[in-house]
């Protein structure tokens, strides 16, 4: 009589040839971080008007193609990229009006494509989950960033993960530790972490840094997801959306990167030299200051400065000869606030005059 597994038993399987698979990919890469989740996103004008489509669109010229027809056609490359199989059609997701599933040998889903929808502005989007990351034929990495570029495509999130299967660097605990002594610190601000799981047990355990639809960063007992409860297996995952940032594509082909420049601790842990850090794009009220405050400071500096430089230098006396700007300074202190500055509440002037004087940081950091 065949012994059934149970669910428990299915799920250790599953993470024994999840973790037989990263490691064989970890020691014959470059990389030791993996990709975990890819969505992508294509503009219609864009793909239409490259060589991919040129070559790849059975159509007519002129002939009326549906959002169906086109999302089958990025199926199919997504599909021989990866080594899966395109699967059925579904109703749409993240508010697109179709999506083309792309499944695995077993018939899982492993990705899809999705287009269609009022609110996506003529877009397609193109998604891989974890199982498709990591079984995907090798090279597919390289291979997709090739197919993207053209296309002028553009991340809407990425996973990237970093795994000890073996344990060590200090495990999850060590990660909470790090958040608290600074390891995690953003111009001197010191993010909040949370724990989730059994950590009184001591299994099962995840640590959050960071938010979700931004930047979040999960430590967890990777073997433990497995009921693999005697497993040391580990992993940090860094979980990038582009709500405020610009996502670059290298991400794809340079995990290790991206991924030691989230936060000094992950470089650290990752033991790089080089690091790259995503910036946020700027808030809409910041360009708003900084413009009011370019303004006023080049006003300054082209009007007012020449004369304030020779009544200085009137008085003859160095800098005690500056004195009376400050004087003066204090005699109108009381006066209205110009009316080009009532735009801009007090704290977010201080904030953009400090942004405008110092010096720009660096994009790269190094250790």
């Amino acid at each position: 009589m065949t012994h059934r597994l149970t669910k428990d038993e299915k799920l250790v399987l599953e993470g024994r040839r999840v973790k037989m698979t990263l490691a064989q990919a970890q020691a014959t890469s470059k990389d030791r971080c993996s990709v975990d989740w890819l969505s992508t996103t294509i503009k219609g004008t864009d793909l239409f008007n490259s060589l991919f489509w040129t070559l790849s669109n059975e159509h007519h010229e002129g002939e009326f193609v549906t959002e169906v027809q086109v999302m089958a056609i990025l199926a199919k490359k997504v599909a021989a990229i990866t080594g899966f199989q395109v699967g059925d059609l579904r109703p749409g997701r993240n508010y697109y009006d179709s999506t083309l599933r792309i499944l695995n040998d077993e018939g899982e889903e492993v990705g899809s494509v999705s287009g269609g929808g009022v609110y996506q502005r003529d877009t397609y989007l193109i998604m891989l989950n974890g199982s498709g990351c990591t079984f995907a034929k090798a090279g597919w990495r390289q291979a997709m960033y090739d197919f993207l570029v053209p296309l002028n495509a553009r991340l809407s999130r990425i996973d990237i993960a970093l795994d000890f299967f073996e344990g060590g660097c200090g495990g999850v605990e060590g990660v909470r530790e790090a958040c608290m002594n600074g390891g995690f610190d953003y111009h001197g601000r010191r993010p909040q972490g949370r724990t989730d799981g059994y950590w009184d047990a001591g299994h099962s355990r995840s640590y959050y840094v960071g938010r979700r639809g931004a930047k979040l960063v999960n430590a967890y007992d990777k073997g433990h997801a497995y009921k693999d409860m005697e497993s040391s297996w580990w992993r940090i995952e860094l979980r990038y959306w582009s709500q405020d940032r610009i996502l670059p594509l290298e991400c794809l082909i340079e995990p290790d990167t991206y991924f030691a420049g989230a936060h000094p601790y992950m470089q650290e842990l990752l033991d790089v030299s080089e690091a790259i850090r995503i910036k946020t794009k700027p808030k809409l009220e910041d360009v708003t200051t900084d413009a009011v405050v370019k303004r006023k400071l080049r006003w300054l500096e082209t009007t007012v400065a020449p004369s304030l430089v020779h009544l200085t230098r009137a008085f003859d006396a160095g800098l005690e000869g500056m004195a009376w700007i400050g004087d003066l300074i204090e005699k109108h202190a009381a006066r209205e606030l110009p009316r080009s500055l009532r735009t801009v509440p007090n704290a977010l002037l201080k904030q953009g005059i400090q942004r405008i004087l110092k010096p720009a940081e660096p994009a790269s950091v190094a250790a």
